[in-house]
């Protein structure tokens, strides 16, 4: 049981890789899917081998309905109308990127270790003459003190990640909004790795943009995500991608100049991924049920543990010592010289299945993970580490 009292094991039936033995600290990468998901998908697929098989607006888009107030619900959006459904975070990304005004100059700043998908859209956006600036923190993370001595006059967008990928870095939105706002600037959130264990409110913290991919922590089949865009910003962003449900009256099919949908809608140009969306709709029921602040702390916990058994090894802390910084993602730094492919290789033959990159160890437990399985864990990586 974690010490917030909140009980796991309560959990682990709904995994059935459990059963195959071995730990799997890796959900920042990918997720196991519950076994009520996979019945969903499953389920959703197979009704399409019988008939009626074209009934998707009775069956599938009702679910889709109630997706989208799940997801108003865990983001802190206005209400649904402000989802769309996309097929990832780049494209989201992307959306955004390719539709916003920009002008000759403009600057978009991101942090020195954003994941790649935060990065490529608005690089691609050099070719209208923006500019994209990095700028650095410490141990992985930074201050929104670092972000008003990098923000200019010229920001007209700063991206960046609720929490770090590499670092686990939990960043203060609330305040980095604040500064965005009086500097002009529009604030744009990669949150693939908060959502389910780290809580973000876009209306409440002032965040413009906020999207993620569903595979990591909402436990979703690869392929599904979504966008949350407040109404300002989403005068700002012009529609880039257009298709037959991007308009106000989709059955209306032979009047190709009516208006666009007045919300979210517009940005979704075609058909949905609706075998995923089924996925999803049961894999966010389990983490409510499971409630954010339990798993919040649970994760927290397990992290502090691992930091604690680890502390007589050479590994070395990466990422926020303070608990307000920390999130699910725990990372240390190898030893010298270590060859990084070789030491993961050995961890996950011992049966412990993490990240290990850029000559650092990562680990992401999630809510059914238990601490004899962190105690576990720790006493794998010792031993690799007097194999080394």
């Amino acid at each position: 049981m974690s010490t917030s009292g909140f009980n796991p094991e309560t959990y682990r039936r709904h995994f059935p890789h459990l059963h195959d033995g071995g730990i799997y600290f890796n959900h920042a990468a990918l997720s196991p899917l519950p076994s009520a998901t996979v019945k969903a998908v499953t389920q959703s697929l197979e009704r399409r081998q019988h008939m009626p098989v074209d009934d998707f607006m009775d069956t599938d888009w009702p679910v889709m309905a109630q997706t989208r107030e799940q997801l108003a619900a865990l983001t802190g959006a206005s209400g649904p109308d402000r989802i769309a459904f996309m097929p990832n975070t780049s494209f989201a990304l992307s959306i955004i990127a390719n539709g916003f005004a920009f002008e000759k100059g403009d600057e978009v700043l991101v942090f020195q270790d954003e994941f790649p998908s935060n990065v490529y859209p608005w690089l691609l956006q050099e070719a209208r003459g923006v500019k994209v600036r990095c700028f650095s923190g410490t141990n992985g993370c930074f201050t929104p003190d670092d972000v008003a001595v990098a923000l200019t006059s010229h920001t007209r967008i700063f991206a960046v990640s609720a929490v770090q990928f590499l670092s686990g870095f939990r960043a203060d939105l609330s305040s980095i909004a604040k500064l965005c706002r009086a500097n002009g600037t529009f604030l744009v959130v990669d949150a693939i790795q908060a959502l389910g264990h780290s809580p973000v409110s876009a209306e409440a913290d002032g965040i413009d943009a906020l999207c993620a991919g569903c595979h990591k922590w909402l436990m979703t089949p690869q392929g599904l995500g979504f966008l949350y865009l407040s109404e300002a910003f989403q005068d700002r962003i012009a529609v880039t991608a257009k298709g037959w449900l991007s308009v106000a009256s989709v059955w209306d099919l032979f009047d190709t100049h009516q208006p666009l949908n007045a919300g979210m809608s517009r940005f979704e140009p075609g058909t949905f991924n609706l075998p995923a969306i089924h996925g999803l709709h049961k894999s966010l029921e389990l983490l409510t049920e499971t409630g954010p602040e339990n798993i919040r702390r649970h994760v927290l916990a397990l992290g502090a543990a691992l930091h604690t058994q680890l502390e007589d090894t050479p590994l070395k802390r990466y990422g926020p010592a303070e608990e307000t910084k920390r999130s699910a993602i725990i990372t240390f730094r190898l030893p010298e010289h270590t060859d990084t492919a070789m030491f993961g290789k050995r961890l996950a033959e011992k049966g412990l299945i993490g990240s290990v990159r850029n000559g650092l160890l990562r680990f992401s437990p999630y809510f059914y993970n238990t601490q004899a399985e962190v105690s576990k864990a720790a006493d794998i990586i010792k031993d690799v580490l007097l194999q080394n």
